[in-house]
């Protein structure tokens, strides 16, 4: 497992809402319950992704660092389009952890996602956050801030 993890997932769910072909919601819902599993760290109880320091290879251990905000977008993501698709609280959950780990709800218990300047760290590290806020980790943190507030309002009739 390397970068941007949820996206396959996602991609299935997504895919199945388009087509109706029951595989790609089997596939698509498996893969994610799968990749929830590994990025959930029961100790600490919160979302702890998989590190581009060694990612995860089969049979191996999951590196634990650097973590991206690019994965806890699209485990996010991943989660909504389940959550909408089956209605299991446990992907709703899931997306609601996904959006924790920028605010501090990470192993280490760092925020990367600044509300004050919208800028998100490039990672997460042992010792703490990058300190670089690049602009491909802001936006992975608007986007999905985006769009947790979208299924809150939808989820609540606001619209």
């Amino acid at each position: 497992m390397t970068y941007a993890n949820g996206l396959l997932c996602d991609s299935l769910l997504r895919a199945y809402l388009l087509t109706g072909e029951q595989v790609f919601l089997t596939v698509g819902s498996e893969t994610l319950r799968f990749l929830n599993k590994v990025c959930w760290d029961e100790a600490s109880g919160c979302v702890s992704l998989v590190g581009n320091r060694g990612w995860y290879r089969k049979g191996g251990k999951k590196a634990d660092f650097a973590q991206q905000p690019i994965d806890a977008m699209w485990l996010c993501w991943a989660n909504l389009t389940a959550w909408q698709i089956t209605g299991e609280e446990i992907f709703r959950q899931m997306a609601k952890a996904s959006v924790d780990w920028f605010f501090g709800r990470n192993v280490i218990g760092a925020p990367l996602y600044d509300p004050e300047t919208g800028a998100c760290h490039d990672g997460l590290e042992p010792e703490g956050v990058n300190e670089h806020c690049g602009a491909e980790s802001t936006i992975c943190a608007l986007l999905t801030l985006l769009r947790w507030r979208k299924e809150q309002i939808m989820r609540s009739g606001e619209l």
